[in-house]
C-alpha cells in the first residue's frame, strides 16, 4: 500500500512558515499568552514637533488594542494618538489625552485638521482582522476534508469490491 499525501499537514507548514517570516508592527514590549491576548499597537502618522527632554523629535502615531487569538490578530480598536521616538518604533510611548490634543493643535505643534480620533485605515482593518480568515478557513477544511476523505474511501471500497 501507497502512503497518501496529506495536503493539510502541507498547509499547516505553510501557515506556520508564513506566520514566522510575516513582519510585525511595532508593539509594546512584553511577554504574550498563547492563546489569547490583547496588546497595543502603534502605528506611524507623521511628525509631532514636539521634542522630549534629550532633544529628540517625537513621532504623532496612531495608537490601536489589538485581541489575538492563538497569535492571530482577531480584532482591532482604535485607542487614540500617542508620541513616540523613531517613527512609532519605540518601545515606550507617551499616551497623548484628546484634551492635550486640542491644546496642541491651538499652539500650531500639530495639524488643526488632525481628526479627534484617528480613523483605522484599510490597512489596519485588514492586519486587524486577518486572523479570523485563517481560523474560519481552518475551520472549514477541518469540517470539509475528512468528508472528502470518507467519500474517496468510500468510492476506494466501492471498487475494490468490483475487483474482488
Amino acid at each position: 500500500m501507497t502512503p497518501r499525501p496529506y495536503p493539510f499537514r502541507a498547509l499547516l507548514f505553510a501557515l506556520g512558515a508564513t506566520l514566522a517570516l510575516a513582519p510585525r508592527p511595532a508593539v509594546a514590549a512584553e511577554p504574550r499568552p498563547l492563546v489569547m491576548d490583547v496588546s497595543e499597537v502603534l502605528t506611524y502618522v507623521g511628525p509631532s514637533g514636539i521634542t522630549n527632554h534629550s532633544d529628540v523629535e517625537l513621532s504623532l502615531c496612531r495608537l490601536a488594542l489589538q485581541g489575538r487569538v492563538l497569535m492571530l490578530p482577531v480584532w482591532r480598536r482604535n485607542s487614540g494618538y500617542a508620541l513616540a521616538e523613531g517613527q512609532c518604533r519605540a518601545a515606550r510611548y507617551l499616551p497623548l489625552p484628546p484634551e492635550e490634543l486640542v491644546a496642541a493643535q491651538r499652539t500650531g505643534l500639530l495639524p488643526a485638521a488632525l481628526p479627534a480620533k484617528p480613523p483605522l485605515t484599510l490597512g489596519d482593518r485588514i492586519a486587524g482582522f486577518w486572523g479570523l480568515a485563517v481560523i474560519g478557513a481552518l475551520t472549514f477544511l477541518m469540517w470539509r476534508l475528512p468528508r472528502r476523505w470518507r467519500a474517496r474511501s468510500r468510492a476506494h471500497q466501492r471498487l475494490k469490491g468490483l475487483q474482488g
